[in-house]
């Protein structure tokens, strides 16, 4: 393969969200990807909606205004706001800077996704015409809707994707001070977000105090002292965000929606049903109980798969960016309610998936098309100016297929955790 092919096949990916995120922010015409604006606040033609609630906190910091009262949305005060909001009023930015800001959180989107395409291209082994394949696959993935609802709401969530990206490549790089920057980021990564802790999950297991995890201890313990230090704002995010509520998939995903929005119907909204909603314990536990049969099911289907098989490698940068972004999703999907543009973690772990798949085809194979379904059937929210509109069964049928995907997650993780794994190169 030449070095002409692996840079041509680099291109796919960020050129192909380079020219949708760049058109749609002229145009301000999100509807053609099924997405619902929000209304401009400020003198941006698009709103940077979650964007425009940090900047205008940082006016009201200066102005020394009460900041519960500071989204020009008025929605319910969401204390993760606050941080970012302090660190742009150090710089004197507020809401006349939120287009500035919010093309510079798509920028880093855009350099996240170069970074991951280079990183596949680097590490193809196969052949070329696979190699460009899985870039153009990449390339779907990250202008699916739930990406540019991520650029329309101008969400810090972009910044916290590069900097989890950062920290799980170099956490499983061999030098320990590449490995102590992976430190580092993730702690910035799990300030910024406070789910994004779960890109922890591919180590813990009983490798997690040997000499090769003691910068993922580090910065797994900084997360965990931050995120004990934060505990009442955490518990009003989730409270005001409404991670427990009765909600359908429309623009939100967790282990509940897909039964919610199953039951409520076909013509359903962002919120289910009242019957939905009167039967809500039972509707919980009936969708805990289908994740837990998944889970059992991936269980067995991995038993039979690792036999006589070599050994998943669980200190690869596959294996470590494809569970650490299903981490970052997978713990706010069994928690509550997650909003849909959070789905972007998907870009990385299936870049982790595509990689895997070299070794073990099944299991990566597997993981990356559940994902794709996933991303593609995520944040239809309006039909498109031409009427179109993604239809119920398909949005059903990718609620199901990121369960099927998350518990897989979870499954590699428990059939692997209890096993003392040897360094493995990256």
């Amino acid at each position: 393969m030449t070095s002409v092919a692996k840079l041509t096949s680099a291109l796919i990916a960020p050129a192909s969200f380079a020219i949708v995120t760049t058109t749609l922010t002229k145009t301000n015409n999100w509807a053609i990807w099924g997405i619902e604006a929000l209304p401009a606040k400020t003198t941006s033609t698009v709103s940077f909606g979650d964007l425009a609630n940090i900047t205008a906190t940082a006016g009201c910091l200066a102005n020394q205004i009460d900041i519960e009262e500071c989204d020009p949305y008025a929605r319910p005060f969401q204390p993760y706001v606050v941080l970012p909001a302090r660190i742009l009023n150090f710089f004197n930015l507020g809401i006349e800077d939120t287009w500035t800001i919010g093309i510079t959180l798509a920028a880093i989107f855009f350099i996240t996704i170069t970074s991951l395409a280079v990183l596949v291209s680097t590490s193809w082994t196969r052949s070329t015409p696979q190699l460009f394949a899985i870039q153009a696959l990449l390339a779907l993935i990250t202008i699916a809707p739930a990406s540019m609802l991520a650029v329309e709401r101008g969400q810090i969530e972009q910044l916290t994707l590069g900097l989890v990206v950062v920290a799980l490549i170099a956490l499983s790089a061999g030098s320990p001070r590449v490995k102590f920057i992976g430190s580092i980021t993730s702690l910035v990564a799990t300030i910024t977000k406070y789910l994004s802790v779960g890109m922890f999950l591919p180590f813990l297991n009983l490798s997690l105090f040997a000499k090769w995890n003691r910068a993922a201890l580090l910065g797994l313990v900084l997360s965990a002292l931050f995120l004990i230090s934060s505990i009442p704002d955490v518990l009003t995010a989730a409270s005001t965000s409404g991670a427990s509520q009765p909600q359908t998939t429309k623009s939100a995903f967790s282990v509940t929606t897909l039964l919610a929005t199953i039951l409520t119907g076909s013509d359903f909204s962002y919120d289910p049903t009242p019957e939905v909603v009167d039967n809500w314990t039972t509707i919980k536990l009936i969708s805990y109980a289908i994740f837990i049969a998944l889970l059992i099911t991936w269980l067995v289907a991995l038993r039979l798969y690792g036999s006589g098989k070599k050994s998943l490698p669980i200190t690869s940068r596959a294996w470590i960016l494809t569970m650490g972004s299903g981490g970052v999703l997978l713990f706010p999907y069994l928690l509550g309610n997650s909003h849909d543009y959070r789905l972007i973690f998907l870009i990385p772990l299936v870049t982790g998936a595509l990689l895997l798949s070299q070794e073990h085809p099944l299991i990566g194979i597997t993981l990356t098309i559940t994902a794709t379904i996933s991303a593609l059937t995520s944040a239809s929210m309006i039909p498109t100016p031409n009427d179109f509109k993604l239809a119920p069964d398909l949005i059903i049928v990718g609620d199901l297929s990121l369960m099927i995907l998350l518990s897989g997650v979870a499954a590699l993780w428990l059939s692997t955790a209890f096993n003392k794994p040897k360094v493995c190169p990256t």
